[in-house]
């Protein structure tokens, strides 16, 4: 993997994070999670970036999240991949979630080789039941299953704890300490800091 730059943008009032991974060798990027497509455009644009976007992944199907696809999908042409589970609930939760067309669905332990970058998919629901974290290099998108400090909310359609906590202790806290979370809201942090410091870890533990 090469290295790449990670921006970090926050879009709409809820702060999702947005982030563009841009690999400059090549000038091509992927993005992941977008809450508002010309926001991201506005942001390259500001920014002097001109990277060839190809692809998009998606965390989950929350709008907050997804709300930018279709802007994506019609003005720079970019496929995007997302979990079934979420794609279905889509239909019913119309009030949290994005109807989404033309993405790709994701897989969990499988790769995703999109052009310079390749993604290791790892499911972990309980946050939404399709939530999804991709590991890119030594960086992990967890979107809104673990943040810096604490964990998603659970108290939405499809959510569960006991569900999160499981993704989590034996998903995520099996990685190698030294990968950074790049979460959903919010600061970056590390695997080992939050199995150190993040205040559900006892829950999460099951202690």
């Amino acid at each position: 993997m090469k290295n790449f730059d990670v921006h970090i943008i926050p879009l709409t009032s809820y702060e999702c994070n947005c982030y563009l991974l841009h690999d400059k060798e090549s000038n091509t990027a992927i993005v992941i999670d977008c809450g508002d497509g010309k926001g991201l455009v506005e942001y390259m644009e500001e920014n002097n970036l001109k990277p060839e976007i190809k692809y998009g992944l998606l965390t989950h199907g929350h709008f907050d999240h997804a709300l930018g696809v279709k802007y994506l999908q019609d003005n720079l042409g970019v496929t995007f991949f997302m979990s079934l589970h979420d794609l279905e609930a889509s239909r019913t939760e119309p009030y949290l979630y994005i109807e989404i067309d033309n993405v790709n669905p994701v897989y969990d332990n499988t790769d995703l080789h999109l052009g310079e970058f390749d993604a290791h998919v790892i499911t972990t629901p309980g946050h939404t039941p399709g939530g999804v974290t991709y590991r890119i290099g030594n960086s992990l998108f967890t979107g809104d299953t673990l943040f810096k400090g604490t964990i998603g909310r659970t108290d939405l359609y499809g959510g569960d704890f006991d569900t999160l906590a499981e993704s989590i202790r034996t998903k995520l806290f099996t990685l190698p300490d030294e990968l950074v979370v790049y979460p959903g809201h919010g600061y970056s942090s590390t695997i080992g800091e939050e199995k150190v410091n993040n205040r559900f870890l006892n829950e999460i533990l099951g202690r």
